[in-house]
Formats: structure tokens, C-alpha cells, sequence
């Protein structure tokens, strides 16, 4: 049974879980808005604790790492290395922290199961790469944009399963106009 999660209204958060025995359409009929209306899926009608939203979240990094640790031992060391820190940050580094949305971690991960996989990497591979230390006189806003396309596409070059996403096929085609 996989998780899927949403945000209906401001504050109210529920858990969702994906069954293939019992399928209930998500709709406005059941006071769900999200614009994920072609998934199925069981609502559990009862608010979630925050400790529980943070514990899941870690749940899906930490599955991220570990299935990148099997794909690529080479990088072990540098999976392992950032420290794991709730955040209101999607998903970012300094370096030495891996800052992460809870939220944002668990609705990504109920539409596209490999994404955090493949956000967990790109993080890593800024690291790897040292992308964080510039000089100031680089224009910052191209040299991120940069930094993004080169591990972008490097993630796509390994052809691994687990980081395999919808937007795969837009960025090359984009990537092959540059």
C-alpha cells in the first residue's frame, strides 16, 4: 500500500493511501481540490499530527537515499553525508544540511514516486561538484541555472530507473535548442 499525500483548504492535511482493492475517485465531492484528480486513492478523513507528516517525509528521503546508495556505491560517501533538517525549503543544501519541505517531499512523492529520488541526487551532485562556491562578481542567477542544467542532465545521462521522471523528455528537447 503506497502514501500518498495532500493539502485540502490552508491547514487541514490528510493522508491518502493508495489501494488497489478499494478505489475511491478524488473530487470536489469528497472535499478534495488538488489538482491530482486522475490518482485513486482511500481517504483517511482524520487531520495528521505534524510529527507524523515530518516522520513520513524522513521516511521518503531516507528511502531516496538508501536506493541511491544501492544504484550508486561510488557516491555512497556523499549520500550519507548531509545532516537531514525539516525545513520550509523544498529541498536544498549548504553544504553541510539537507533542508527539506515535509510537505512539499510528500506531495511530490504522490504524484511522481521518483521524484524525490531524483531531487535528492541533483542535490548531491551540486555538492559533489561544489556549485555553492563561486565568486561573487559570477552573475548568480545564470550560474545556478547552469549549475541545474549540467546536473539535470547528468542524472539523466546515468539512465537509472529510480530518477526516471515525466520531465525528463521536456528537458532534453530543451537542452538540444541550447
Amino acid at each position: 500500500m503506497g502514501i500518498c499525500f495532500f493539502i485540502i483548504g490552508e491547514n487541514t492535511c490528510y493522508i491518502l493511501f493508495c489501494t488497489d482493492v478499494e478505489r475511491v475517485r478524488i473530487n470536489q465531492h469528497n472535499n478534495c481540490t488538488s489538482k491530482e484528480s486522475e490518482v485513486f486513492c482511500m481517504i483517511i478523513p482524520e487531520r495528521v499530527p505534524l510529527a507524523q507528516i515530518d516522520t513520513l517525509a524522513e521516511e521518503v528521503i531516507r528511502f531516496s537515499r538508501d536506493l541511491l546508495s544501492v544504484k550508486l556505491r561510488f557516491i555512497n560517501p556523499a549520500l550519507s553525508r548531509l545532516e537531514l533538517i525539516p525545513s520550509t525549503w523544498p529541498l536544498a543544501t549548504d553544504g553541510v544540511r539537507m533542508l527539506y519541505d515535509p510537505v512539499y517531499v510528500l506531495h511530490t512523492y504522490s504524484r511522481e514516486k521518483n521524484m524525490p529520488v531524483r531531487q535528492y541526487l541533483h542535490v548531491i551532485l551540486h555538492c559533489v561538484f561544489q556549485h555553492f562556491y563561486v565568486d561573487g562578481r559570477i552573475n548568480q542567477i545564470l550560474w545556478n541555472l547552469s549549475c541545474d542544467m549540467a546536473v539535470e542532465n547528468m542524472i539523466t545521462e546515468m539512465g537509472l530507473d529510480c530518477t526516471k521522471v515525466e520531465r525528463e523528455a521536456k528537458q532534453q528537447e530543451l537542452l538540444a535548442m541550447s
